[in-house]
């Protein structure tokens, strides 16, 4: 499918993959950073409230309903020219700031509105689906792609290689340190 959608760039254009499958350990991990982010900056905060927003943001790491990356079927895309450049998503906002991470964002430059319409054009021609609230993920088979595409169930459970072993420094309870937007008034 990515090939698919890589051939239905322009010229110029190409796909470029961010992350795809994430070991279930790192979605924990991910997980507590977000959750330790917010809970201290808003110790305020009920222990229900804090989980409701942060589920906003990163999902639980749950084999029941498991996040779109732990299944595999998630990736990530954005575009790049023909010498591996990134073109521009963002502007004339931070590449972090949530509030513009929508495909349909107001008050993007129209070069970035035209780079997002290339990927979603490009994307749209297979079988993926986009989460709506983050213009570059896009999944199959797992239970988002379950519900945006109206099919009965997910076709994929959360998954870990039989051989797959975290890289030592991957191997801690240690939340990952991540770079969270601050909202501006």
């Amino acid at each position: 499918m990515l090939d698919k959608a890589n051939k239905a760039t322009p010229k110029g254009y190409r796909l470029a993959i961010i992350e795809g499958w994430r070991p279930p350990l790192i979605q924990r991990r991910m997980y507590a950073a977000v959750r330790k982010f917010y809970g201290e900056k808003n110790p305020q905060w009920s222990e229900r409230y804090l989980t409701r927003f942060v589920n906003q943001f990163t999902a639980p790491m749950d084999l029941r309903v498991p996040p779109p990356h732990s299944t595999g079927g998630a990736v990530d895309v954005f575009l790049v020219n023909d010498r591996g450049e990134p073109y521009d998503m963002h502007s004339p906002h931070k590449p972090t700031d949530s509030r513009y991470f929508m495909h349909d964002a107001l008050g993007l430059d129209p070069e970035v509105e035209k780079h997002r319409q290339i990927l979603r054009e490009a994307m749209s021609s297979t079988e993926l689906t986009n989460y709506p609230s983050e213009y570059w993920h896009w999944s199959y088979g797992d239970q988002g792609w379950a519900y945006r595409g109206d099919h009965p169930h997910a076709l994929y459970g959360a998954i870990e290689p039989p051989d797959w072993k975290p890289a030592p420094e991957d191997d801690t309870d240690e939340p990952l340190i991540f770079l969270l937007a601050q909202e501006e008034s």
